[in-house]
């Protein structure tokens, strides 16, 4: 017994020793491991903090990216790569994102989806602001009966129409309303010429015992007799700043025509085909070629180009910029009338202007964007059956156009693919509108045994 108490007060003091040792060497490692922990995840979590991942396809950490999405109208769901992003609609900032190629998806209850491919670089934002999202409805029938003629205004915030029941009323768009202007039931056969620019006269060549023009007041609010002159013109058209005035060739002379005194005056000889005149000067062609000459001035005509074309007419004057369009052979010319740049022809049907600087304008096939400030036209996209009209979306970032029995629209952003949306499918589509505000389509056709003015919404 003795020996035993000897012996454990011999051990005490070298167990408590290594207790002690062991206690020391544990605390140690474990000071150690955590500073490990700490020098590996400090780091780690700045760099997260920082908007740095570890991207598993690479192998690699990455800067990430931002995307900045917005739309009208807002509140549309956002998918990435077909998975939809919870609790986020637009307008929304997703942040911390890999970068990548997306596929990215915006889709609304009511509306057309937008779908795109955008890259997100490191560091870097990518932008996809106020997308417009058209409404997935269909047309409605808002005039049931059929048409001889339709020509809206000039600022699209009316049309003239010829009915079948032989009456010509305004609609007003912004309204949804019709009124009578005129009853021509007398006439076998009418045809709208034209507006004048300020849209508050309008220009109908009718047939009855004799041909003849007519030009009514589209502002007043009762029906009053219109302004006749005698269809021994073979062209009107209205002056560019006048109301009053009109010009008219008459065996291959052109007149101006003063629709307040009724007089008439000789402005130039030996035109054939189709004349414009802008700003007081007269483009017209010859038998040797396209001149251009001062209407108020006695100084002689000027020679722009040696090819003449009888089957041409005028489309426009823009910035010393002559356009013209050959109907027979479907070719625009641009001709600069100050003669610094080289004249372009291209394969075209027509063109719609978005200012006095950008156009588009479409063959059969395609479709084009000229700005006259650069040097060529820019191909925005060909189609696989006959382009019938093409027309700028009043936001400038699309243009709507029409096949045989289709309107579509196709969105101007060139990052990746560009967005073509299938707005509607009616039966027969002729001349289509769309009003000042670009929230609404206008088109004369055929719809489910319906005939005549349809309305097809678009935001």
């Amino acid at each position: 017994m003795r020996i035993l108490l000897v012996a454990s007060k011999i051990w005490e003091p070298k167990s408590k020793k290594l207790i002690k040792k062991m206690t020391l060497i544990y605390r140690r490692i474990t000071y150690s491991i955590f500073i490990i922990i700490f020098l590996i995840a400090a780091p780690t979590v700045i760099l997260y903090t920082q908007g740095y991942r570890f991207n598993f396809e690479k192998g690699r950490i990455q800067k990430t990216g931002i995307l900045v999405i917005s739309s009208v109208p807002r509140r549309a769901d956002i998918f990435l790569n077909g998975k939809k992003i919870e609790n986020k609609t637009t307008p929304a900032r997703l942040e911390n994102i890999l970068p990548a190629d997306y596929e990215i998806k915006l889709a609304k209850n009511g509306y057309h989806d937008w779908n795109k491919r955008l890259t997100v670089l490191e560091n870097s934002s990518t932008f996809a602001e106020k997308i417009l999202l058209w409404k997935n409805s269909l047309p409605s029938n808002i005039i049931n009966q059929d048409f001889f003629d339709y020509e809206p205004s000039w600022d699209r915030q009316q049309a003239a129409i010829i009915t079948g029941s032989h009456q010509l009323i305004l609609m007003d768009f912004s309204q949804n309303k019709t009124r009578e202007l005129a009853d021509l039931k007398q006439y076998s056969s009418a045809k709208i010429i034209g507006w004048s620019k300020s849209d508050k006269k309008i220009i109908l060549k009718v047939a009855g015992k004799q041909e003849t023009y007519l030009i009514f007041n589209t502002e007043v609010l009762v029906k009053e007799d219109p302004v006749i002159i005698p269809a021994s013109y073979q062209t009107l058209k209205w002056d560019e700043s006048s109301d009053n005035l009109v010009y008219g060739l008459k065996q291959k002379n052109l007149w101006q025509f003063d629709l307040f005194s009724k007089k008439e005056k000789m402005i130039a000889q030996n035109i054939i085909g189709d004349f414009w005149i802008q700003n007081n000067s007269l483009f017209y062609f010859t038998t040797t070629g396209l001149y251009k000459k001062l209407i108020n001035k006695k100084s002689p005509a000027v020679l722009l180009d040696k090819n003449r074309c009888d089957g041409c007419r005028f489309l426009a004057e823009k910035k010393s910029r002559l356009f013209i369009l050959d109907d027979n052979n479907q070719k625009l010319q641009i001709i600069d009338t100050a003669g610094k740049i080289r004249p372009i022809i291209a394969e075209a049907k027509n063109l719609d202007w978005l200012n006095n600087d950008v156009l588009l304008f479409y063959n059969n096939w395609e479709l084009w964007i000229y700005d006259l400030n650069k040097k060529e036209p820019e191909l925005i996209t060909r189609v696989g059956e006959p382009l019938t009209q093409a027309l700028w979306h009043t936001q400038r970032r699309h243009i709507i156009f029409t096949t045989d029995k289709k309107i579509s629209i196709i969105e101007l952003d060139n990052r990746e693919l560009r967005n073509v949306i299938t707005l509607a499918n009616p039966e027969e589509l002729r001349k289509i509108t769309l009003d000042y505000r670009g929230r609404k389509i206008y088109f004369w056709g055929k719809q489910k045994d319906q005939t005549g003015l349809f309305e097809l919404p678009l935001q």
